[in-house]
């Protein structure tokens, strides 16, 4: 529209308002503050969403590194009993056994920063506000974790394996609970990311995986297929079958 044709719709308009009694200028000011009200709420309404999308990324980032002092903790605790007896004298046994159940207590603690009890109005009522209700289950799996480690301290090997594998039970669920904890964008970002690398690439890494399988199973007279973890073996065989 050229700019004589919007100078004569504006002199229209005023003289429509004019005839009506309407003060044009008071029309046009009311317009324009509706219009900044909408402009600063829609501008509010996307600050509010940008602080909350940094205040899920620094929960993630904190819980992950919680989980991380966790997972740590535990695979600490499962190679502690793993060992033969003889690998430790009975004092330093009980001094790193000793370390575990402080760390484990303490990260229990920090975790319900990140994990809050499920609230229950029976269970727990008695107890201070952070301990009311239930725990949520990885809390449980670092409780029960240290109760193990409380409760094992004989030189019998046979317990100290039944409390390794026991305590990589633990470890397993805790980190189940903190990926299923990740913030779903966050987490979806990343599986979208691995996902989306080169094929070739994909295939390659997935074969060494295979290979590294394969090497470790023939090194030790069938470990994977014992234990029922061949994981990308049979892919490696399949491609060596192929390429010959």
């Amino acid at each position: 529209m050229e700019g004589t044709d919007i100078q004569e719709l504006l002199s229209r308009l005023g003289a429509m308002l004019d005839g009506s009694g309407i003060d044009l200028v008071a029309v046009i000011s009311a317009a324009v503050a509706i219009i900044g009200a909408l402009l600063t709420w829609r501008e509010t309404r996307r600050q509010r969403k940008l602080a909350l999308e940094k205040m899920r990324r620094e929960l993630d980032d904190r819980s992950l590194a919680w989980g991380a002092d966790a997972i740590a903790a535990l695979a600490e605790a499962e190679t502690l009993y793993l060992r033969p007896a003889s690998a430790l004298s009975e004092t330093d046994f009980e001094e790193k056994r000793h370390a575990l159940l402080i760390k484990l207590s303490a990260l229990t603690d920090q975790g319900r920063f990140f994990f809050p009890n499920v609230e229950d109005d029976f269970h727990g009522a008695e107890k201070e506000g952070a301990y009311q209700g239930k725990r949520p289950p990885i809390l449980d799996a670092l409780v029960y974790a240290f109760y193990e480690v409380e409760a094992i301290s004989s030189d019998n090997s046979e317990t100290r394996h039944a409390a390794a594998d026991f305590i990589k039970t633990c470890r397993r669920l805790v980190v189940s609970e903190l990926q299923a904890h990740l913030d779903p964008k966050t987490r979806n970002a990343v599986v979208a990311r691995y996902n989306h690398r080169l094929e070739d690439q994909r295939e390659d890494s997935l074969y060494r995986a295979g290979k590294l399988g394969l090497e470790l199973n023939l090194r030790h007279h069938g470990l994977l297929t014992h234990k029922n973890d061949i994981g990308w073996t049979k892919f490696a065989q399949d491609v060596d079958h192929h390429r010959s």
